[in-house]
């Protein structure tokens, strides 16, 4: 947290194997967000980039970017919904995600 602003970064290997008739590359994923509460409240907003390295020869890798809300309760539990837009053409179109969080607590 940076002045009241979260920051997320991720970085991870994935070597794939291959699949019968496809030469898949091992990729690396990464993503990036930066997150903040509205007004110090219960709603939260938050925007994401996010993709990997190329997975087939020739074909771009996947990039998407987007952004979501999320509301936490005086429990402490949080729920989240993101949406994402495919910035290249290996990318989906569109993705949508929702998240909860329940502290172990």
């Amino acid at each position: 947290s940076v002045a009241g602003t979260f920051l997320f970064a991720d970085v991870m290997y994935w070597p794939l194997g291959d699949a019968s008739g496809f030469e898949l590359q091992d990729i690396v994923a990464w993503s990036a967000a930066a997150g903040r509460s509205v007004r110090g409240g219960p709603f939260s907003v938050i925007a994401s980039v996010l993709g990997t390295t190329p997975v087939i020869a020739g074909v771009p890798a996947p990039v998407q970017a987007g952004a979501g809300v999320g509301y936490r309760t005086a429990s402490g539990r949080s729920l989240y919904v993101s949406a994402l837009a495919g910035l290249t053409r290996s990318a989906p179109d569109v993705a949508i995600g929702l998240g909860w969080q329940v502290p172990l607590r």
